[in-house]
């Protein structure tokens, strides 16, 4: 379970704290070979993973879902400023192009050894879309935790 959770009609905020560096987190989050380690809910895995890791640099990830179809998330980095803070555009890809694009923003927080990590994920297409996230994202960050702690 998230140590918190904040909701709005299009948005949300999760917070987890994380038994590791916010060297060693942020790391996770932007090197493609750990990324895989751990990126998707439960049932998913990440076939591939690339990062352009400066501002207005891509990334794409491979999700593969439990019936084995592979989905793609794309987008921007708007702000890098490592190891603190990380914010990007998020799309789902689908056959006509990138879909609704929304806004990401991941903080990271020394807390001594641990790093608390609060993810704000905003301007989503509605309340399902918001729910739907919630639910990806609070998988990701228990395999995230399982990873590094």
């Amino acid at each position: 379970m998230p140590d918190t959770l904040v909701t709005s009609p299009t948005s949300f905020t999760v917070s987890r704290t994380i038994d590791a560096t916010r060297e060693k987190v942020f790391d996770a989050w932007t090197k493609p070979e750990i990324l895989q380690q751990w990126w998707g809910p439960p049932g998913h895995t990440s076939p591939s993973a690339v990062v352009d890791l400066r501002p207005g640099g891509k990334y794409r990830i491979g999700m593969k879902g439990p019936e084995g179809d592979v989905f793609y998330l794309t987008g921007t980095f708007v702000e890098i400023r490592r190891p603190e803070k990380l914010v990007y555009t998020w799309a789902w890809e689908e056959e006509q192009g990138p879909g609704h694009e929304s806004q990401v923003t991941i903080e990271f927080h020394a807390s001594g050894e641990k790093t608390d990590v609060v993810v704000t994920h905003e301007r989503l297409d509605g309340a399902e879309s918001r729910d739907r996230h919630i639910q990806g994202w609070v998988g990701c960050l228990d395999k995230l935790v399982a990873l590094l702690g």
